[in-house]
């Protein structure tokens, strides 16, 4: 009878705990529990207790099925059934949003990663956000807010101070799929040489009195502005279209009808057809919503990839209310992005602080609280400080956000610190996207008109230019290969010259990547980046040969065949003009190297005031619109697509005078077709076999040359979480726990 207790008493102490003792740990774990909540949660959950909370399964589960139906992931409110998906529909995956966790989901990347450990999920709790909080970023120079309005200007400082501000009809994943943003839906038809957009109806502008669903979409009043299709329109026909260097190089010859203009080839507002304004369209879902129509010619493959806020952005019509087709003031320009005295409006998260932005401190921007995205941004301000570098972002007090490690050293330091974040991608804020370092040849004698050069009637350089008379010459003598231009045999010499890669034979420097001290450095090996989805086939230039054997020709022979020997073998070739607006080491590297083949560079003559090879902002501009140079070594980015990038550094049309355009009036119209042909497309195995081609005669003809491509590093504090350091508007989402 006493055997019993015992005997359960022993198999419970076996089985590892008696009741009591159970009953003591499940206390203990609590108790644990509690505290580490507290410690991870902080104090302010107060007022929260009946929040929803949704676990990291149900989020899982909800993507899962969201990826079934639509083949990416899907934002928490596309999510919650409270913004359409990808089709236009709404559906619940989860049964709401959940206010506890605060989860941030960045839809639109394909699926095939967990969204639970990718960048397409961030957690963070709400109660960690001091209020009225301010992220700082270590921006540096400072950028005039008077002229933030990059529909008119690609300066990358002014389009990376303008993400914030400003938006696309669509936006990019962080792998540059195409996510709804203006616009919540799009439908392509008739094989994608029609682009329908529908756009969002709660879109207002920054002036604007908020969002009123009982306000007719098509009314303006003093104090309503909401998005109007005729905003888009207006964007596109007097800013995007005649200013912005990549759009205006790539769509107008696409149309299906051409952009006209009403005064006579002074105005600065076109007429483009193509583009249909529609207030509300009776066949939309909703009926009613605003749509906007772009049609083409043939079909437009990369059209969603030059929608975003870099190459599309939206700007407001009724700021510029005189500017009308055929008018020729009163229209957003490079010099006047702004009517005066007026600050820039947009519909992005934050809006410009006029009063608190100056030269000394940096901008300012504010939360925009009409913004169309619920719930966010979290910040109650922006600062894009002067004050920049590692050093102040690891002191933790000065700024939150660094946009550029400048050094390996620093990149290197900032990731063995354990408080900071290092974040590096192709990817980058304004238009800063895969972007390579290039020479660009002046093919034309100095001051030539883009008109003349298109009309075929301007004048070649004389040594590195291609039309007649310029002589054609075979370098190895009488054989079976063609003749060449002269100018082809120089630029090839030139390219020979180069030396970029270290540790070769022969070679006396420590190659271009790492003269050019940036971290974030490579050597490229095609005109079109190799960042990009579509079209970067391999390329590489000639490879070093300034002495080779008596069988091969080298680049002092190529120079020696072109006419141009070599005084006493040791004197001066001729002498080219260098500018070089980055201040790049490399710049000085190229002199150095171009010196030992007898070909001296100095600084391009024809800029005022100027008397080296380093050139500001502004002086690069006056090169490329008075083509006052012979060599020009400039960052191009291509952005996500080689229509955007790669188009306008080689394709006849962007011949337009415009900053980072094809300033070396190259016009070959074999890569002329070859660039229509690649857009003509949506399926990528087509369009990479025309740029293919491209690149293949763009590497033979040498109107420029690849040297380096870049990515961006940047570092935040390890305390911050939701930054996308890929977009514009890179705090949108984020939050800082101080």
């Amino acid at each position: 009878m006493n055997q019993q207790p015992a005997d359960r008493r022993r198999q419970s102490s076996e089985a590892g705990f008696t009741l009591i003792e159970l009953l003591v740990v499940i206390i203990i774990l609590g108790i644990l529990s509690a505290v580490v909540v507290f410690a991870v949660r902080g104090t302010g959950d107060k007022g929260k207790a009946n929040a929803v909370k949704i676990d990291k399964r149900t989020l899982q589960t909800a993507q899962e099925a969201f990826c079934a139906r639509f083949g990416t992931y899907g934002t928490e409110d596309q999510l919650a059934g409270l913004a359409p998906a990808p089709d236009g529909t709404t559906s619940k995956f989860l049964s709401e949003k959940s206010i506890n966790n605060d989860i941030a989901l960045f839809g639109g990347s394909k699926c095939g990663k967990d969204p639970l450990t990718s960048d397409y999920l961030i957690t963070g709790d709400a109660s960690t956000r001091p209020p009225n909080d301010t992220f700082v970023v270590g921006f540096g120079s400072y950028t005039p807010k008077e002229g933030l309005n990059p529909a008119v200007n690609t300066a990358g400082g002014m389009q990376a101070a303008s993400g914030m501000l400003f938006n696309g009809l669509v936006g990019l994943s962080a792998n540059a799929t195409a996510v709804p943003e203006l616009a919540d839906k799009w439908d392509i038809t008739d094989n994608g040489a029609t682009y329908k957009f529908t756009l969002n109806p709660k879109v207002v502008w920054s002036d604007s009195t908020p969002y009123d669903s009982a306000v007719t979409p098509v009314v303006d009043t003093a104090t309503y502005h909401p998005l109007l299709a005729a905003d888009v329109k207006f964007s596109y026909e007097a800013a995007l279209l005649i200013h912005h260097a990549r759009t205006s190089s790539s769509l107008p010859s696409a149309f299906q009808e051409a952009c006209t203009d009403p005064g006579g080839g002074v105005s600065r507002r076109l007429t483009c057809p193509s583009i249909v304004a529609n207030e509300a369209d009776p066949s939309t879902t909703p009926p009613g919503k605003k749509t906007v129509t772009f049609k083409f010619a043939s079909p437009f493959g990369s059209l969603l990839q030059q929608m975003p806020m870099s190459d599309g952005t939206i700007i407001p019509s009724h700021i510029f209310s005189s500017c009308t087709p055929g008018a020729t003031s009163g229209c957003p320009t490079p010099t006047a992005a702004w009517p005066a005295n007026q600050p820039p409006v947009g519909t992005g998260p934050f809006k410009v602080n006029y009063t608190e932005s100056n030269s000394t401190d940096g901008l300012v921007y504010d939360k925009n609280t009409n913004y169309w995205r619920t719930g966010i941004p979290y910040f109650n301000k922006v600062k894009l400080s002067t004050t920049t570098g590692l050093t102040a972002l690891k002191a933790g007090t000065t700024i939150d956000y660094v946009t550029s490690l400048g050094t390996i050293a620093d990149v290197n330091a900032a990731k063995a610190d354990p408080n900071l974040v290092v974040d590096t991608g192709t990817m980058a804020p304004g238009g800063s996207t895969n972007c390579t370092q290039t020479v660009m040849f002046n093919l034309w004698a100095q001051g030539q008109t883009p008109a003349g050069i298109r009309g075929n009637t301007a004048s070649p350089h004389p040594q590195l230019g291609d039309k007649a008379p310029t002589p054609m010459i075979d370098p190895d003598g009488p054989g079976p290969e063609p003749s060449q231009p002269r100018g082809r045999l120089v630029r090839r010499a030139i390219a020979m010259s180069l030396e970029r890669e270290a540790s070769l034979p022969g070679k006396t420097n420590d190659g271009y990547v790492k003269i050019s001290g940036s971290p974030g450095a490579e050597l490229a090996t095609s005109p079109t980046n190799t960042g990009m989805p579509v079209g970067s086939t391999p390329a590489p230039l000639p490879e070093y040969n300034v002495d080779a054997d008596v069988n091969t020709l080298d680049a002092n022979g190529l120079l020696d065949a072109a006419g141009f020997t070599r005084p006493g073998g040791t004197g001066t070739r001729f002498s080219l003009g260098l500018s070089n607006f980055a201040s790049s080491p490399v710049a000085e590297a190229i002199k150095l190297d171009l010196a030992k083949v007898g070909i001296d560079v100095t600084p391009n003559t024809n800029i005022p005031g100027v008397t080296t090879i380093n050139v500001t902002q502004g002086q690069i501009g006056t090169l490329f619109s008075a083509r006052n140079f012979d060599m020009v070594f400039v960052s191009s980015c291509q952005n996500t697509d080689p229509e955007m990038g790669t188009r306008r550094v080689y394709h006849v049309d962007a011949i337009n005078g415009a900053s980072f355009t094809n300033g070396s009036g190259y016009n070959n119209p074999t890569v002329n077709s070859l660039f229509n042909q690649g857009r003509e497309s949506i399926d990528p195995a087509v369009r990479n076999q025309k740029y293919k081609q491209i690149n293949d005669t763009v590497r033979v003809d040498l109107p420029t040359l690849w040297l380096l491509q870049t990515k961006s590093n940047r570092a935040y504090k390890a305390t911050c979480s939701g930054l996308r350091p890929y977009t514009g508007a890179y705090p949108e989402y984020g939050s800082c726990a101080r």
